[in-house]
């Protein structure tokens, strides 16, 4: 709702409330107005007649995603290229090279490349923008990135990328300094035959994920989920990562380089090692900062479900996070872990002996009727509710981050002190259990 702040082409200005059970937000919008192109056809159809003329001509009467983007790419300026909802069965890779805008509609546009080639090509230094689009059944073998392999920038809304195969990054490989800023998405059954199930981010490039599901994606390396080597600040928030494996080491995520990693208000839960270590993260050098998380059932054979470090690698600090239900030790190798406090384990001190805060909790009671899985408790991804009796709640920290993984405002204090509660779900003052 609201009228806009400013008209200045090509970018008009919103105020956005939206209201929910779990509270109300306001933001401003940013709409962009662009030249561009409708597709017509779910053929895979190359471009007819002279590029750069404006026109998008697969034939003369039809306009494919491929005629759209080649367009698209002798034109000068950012282009917006739209995508009905409907099949598009992709022949051969397209290969994205300008700062345009792919979008479908509500979710219901689909483009698949028959499990036979990738889908997008992205080599712009520009950034180009993907949303709304569901890309799947891809596979590039003995290669990188089995739906897109991209060294330029995007910024991705609302996609669902599936079923994909590479030999790095399954769903998406970032490299040569590229970056991906991906939220509200998903990331399913997707494959690695070595690094990176659903994303691998090598070569310093930049990863930021916000409001992302994460779900049976598989490496036979390291990474189930995401394989990320840089030396730069990268961003994984408000997101879920549950039942993904990587076969070597980090089933959820595989941290190598210099760089810095954020983890804030995450869910981890069933991520897998299998005969490795590091069920849910394993950190080969990076500094990782992991804040109001929560963890569960991740497992490990070589130990570490919670966290591993080869060698005493890397550096991590953790603070305010929740873990239960993982298998001992919840940490190995890990002579550089920190806790800062207010972290809450239902197990035992032995079992995770770097939780030795004053304010950690050890051999916690995690509630009356605890269900101790993730669900839909509202907002975009799933998360693990905690009663109101659970010592995971008003753990006396004043500094927690702003919002929950579902988006509620924290903290939502149950007490006098109002402090936050530990995980990455914050119990509201009005939410009865």
């Amino acid at each position: 709702s609201g009228m806009p702040l400013a008209l200045q082409a090509p970018f008009s200005t919103y105020t956005i409330t939206a209201t929910a059970p779990i509270g109300t937000s306001t933001a401003q919008l940013r709409i962009a107005v662009l030249d561009g192109f409708i597709v017509d056809t779910t053929s895979d159809v190359p471009p007819a007649g002279v590029l750069g003329d404006g026109i998008c001509a697969a034939t003369p009467s039809s306009c494919s995603i491929r005629a759209a983007v080649a367009e698209a790419a002798a034109l000068t300026g950012p282009q917006a290229i739209m995508v009905p909802p409907g099949s598009y069965l992709i022949d051969s890779v397209i290969s994205f090279g300008s700062d345009a805008l792919i979008g479908g509609r509500d979710g219901t546009t689909r483009i698949d490349a028959s499990a036979t080639t990738g889908v997008f090509s992205i080599v712009s230094p520009d950034v180009g923008y993907l949303s709304d689009l569901e890309i799947g059944e891809a596979q590039d073998q003995g290669g990188s990135g089995g739906c897109i392999d991209m060294r330029g920038q995007i910024m991705a809304s609302n996609i669902y990328v599936h079923d994909c195969l590479a030999n790095t990054g399954g769903g998406i490989t970032i490299y040569n300094g590229g970056s991906l800023d991906v939220e509200a998405s998903r990331f399913t059954n997707n494959h690695a035959e070595g690094f990176g199930g659903a994303i691998a981010a090598t070569d310093s490039s930049l990863l930021v994920v916000r409001t992302t599901t994460f779900s049976g994606n598989r490496a036979e390396g390291s990474g189930g989920a995401v394989y990320l080597e840089s030396d730069v600040l990268n961003t994984l928030r408000a997101s879920y990562l549950g039942d993904n494996t990587g076969a070597q080491g980090g089933g959820g995520v595989y941290l190598i380089g210099n760089g810095r990693l954020s983890i804030e208000t995450c869910t981890f839960e069933r991520n897998s090692a299998g005969s490795a270590n590091g069920g849910a993260i394993m950190n080969d050098g990076v500094w990782l900062d992991i804040s109001y998380s929560t963890f569960d059932n991740n497992l490990a054979g070589a130990g570490g479900t919670v966290i591993a470090a080869p060698n005493d690698e890397g550096t991590t600090v953790m603070r305010g996070c929740l873990l239960f239900d993982e298998p001992f030790p919840c940490s190995v190798d890990t002579a550089n872990f920190t806790s800062n406090g207010y972290n809450v384990f239902d197990g035992p001190l032995t079992a995770c002996p770097e939780l030795s805060a004053t304010t950690d909790i050890v051999d916690a009671f995690l509630g009356s009727g605890f269900l101790g899985t993730a669900a839909n408790n509202g907002g975009p991804t799933l998360t693990v509710a905690i009663p109101s009796d659970s010592d995971a709640t008003d753990i006396g920290d004043l500094t927690c981050p702003t919002r929950d993984q579902r988006g509620l405002g924290r903290p939502q204090s149950l007490d006098s002190q109002n402090s936050c509660d530990a995980g990455a779900y914050e119990i509201s003052a009005t939410e009865t259990f």
